[in-house]
């Protein structure tokens, strides 16, 4: 999965990805690359603590 987001649609598959397991956070497509790859790595952290939480 990794392989395929950084692929291409970096833009688009973390915002689809963050959307359905938490709450839509801010788009971080105003945000330069590297941060957008930071972010995602961050909520997908968040997202499984929620997971594991509730």
């Amino acid at each position: 999965m990794s392989s395929v987001k950084v692929s291409g649609s970096i833009k688009a598959t973390p915002v689809e990805v963050v959307s359905p397991g938490m709450a839509p956070r801010p788009t971080p497509t105003k945000t330069p690359m590297v941060s957008h790859i930071k972010v995602f790595q961050l909520s997908t952290r968040d997202n499984a603590s929620m997971n594991a939480s509730g």
